[in-house]
């Protein structure tokens, strides 16, 4: 009950007590009285006997799709609260989520949203109010409740400045066997001669036999070195769909790639591994700044992506 709705009723009673029934009017102040007394009390004893749980994990979505997050509520001994509101926020967007505890012991909430940027997104219940049946009193409450939904980047055209990928052998011996070569041919089947740094297991010893010097196959883009994509520390979700964009062009044009951010790492070389990276960016925390150790990257072509622009290193 508003302060409006309040005067309202005691002009009301005013006008009931002194022009109609005097014995009547009486009889509604103190039935209104006892209305409100009874409402306060049963508001004090139920106020704090309820508590009020979410997942941490609400699952995966894109940007811009609908998740759900669900508040749930189980009572601990006499409830009776008909209006419980949540208040919260995600990505900057403020949410209210309504409920109560009358004959059930226990309530859920599905909070449907819809977040706008990729990574991994916080939703942070705020605040907690318990009203009573007249809506008189209300107690508030910080229960610091705190979800999170991963967001898968969006597929955009890479804007940034051309990039040229190194050609130098990779140090990485994990990625000498591939699919596809960096100048055309078949793989396997196109050999140079072997330089310094070049990988013995890339040697093929037959024909390095019959030509009486060391050959070494030209197997794919993974024996060559990876393009370090760089996300800032302040890099947020739209820097993320960048360094999925220059990632995809990159290893659709046979170089491998890597992206960095807060001192962890994830390669790329075949196309299959794209997707993985787009989950892999989906998972990324990127409200706030890092202040941990960096992953040094290795190879000659740096490029640092950033709120500010891509640049080239």
């Amino acid at each position: 009950m508003t302060l409006s709705g309040i005067l309202q009723s005691v002009v009301f009673l005013t006008l009931f007590y002194t022009f109609i029934n005097a014995g009547i009017g009486s009889l509604l102040v103190y039935t209104m009285l006892a209305a409100q007394v009874l409402s306060f009390l049963i508001w004090l004893v139920s106020r704090k006997r309820f508590t009020a749980s979410v997942d941490e994990f609400a699952g995966v979505t894109e940007a811009g799709g609908e998740c759900i997050v669900h508040i749930r509520l189980k009572k601990n001994g006499f409830c009776f609260l008909p209006l419980i509101v949540f208040r919260g926020e995600m990505d900057g967007v403020l949410f209210e989520a309504h409920t109560s505890l009358l004959f059930s012991s226990e309530s859920e909430i599905a909070v449907k949203l819809r977040p706008k940027s990729c990574g991994l997104n916080k939703v942070r219940i705020s605040s907690c109010t318990a009203q009573d049946m007249l809506r008189m009193f209300c107690a508030r409450s910080a229960p610091e409740l705190c979800s999170s939904v991963a967001v898968l980047p969006r597929y955009v055209d890479y804007i940034g400045p051309e990039v040229v990928p190194s050609f130098l052998p990779s140090e990485c011996e994990e990625r000498e066997e591939g699919v596809t070569v960096s100048f055309g041919g078949t793989a396997g089947y196109e050999h140079r001669d072997y330089v310094a740094g070049d990988s013995p297991r890339r040697i093929n010893y037959k024909l390095s036999a019959k030509r009486h010097r060391l050959m070494v196959r030209m197997d794919e883009s993974g024996g060559t070195e990876s393009t370090n994509i760089i996300l800032s520390d302040d890099a947020d979700g739209s820097c993320a769909e960048q360094a999925l964009a220059l990632a995809d062009k990159l290893v659709l044009s046979g170089s491998p790639a890597a992206v960095y951010h807060h001192g962890e790492v994830f390669e790329a070389a075949l196309p299959a591994s794209i997707d993985k990276l787009r989950e892999w960016l989906a998972f990324r925390d990127f409200s706030g700044a890092y202040s941990g150790a960096d992953t040094a990257p290795t190879g000659n072509v740096c490029v640092v992506i950033s709120p500010r622009g891509i640049v080239l290193k």
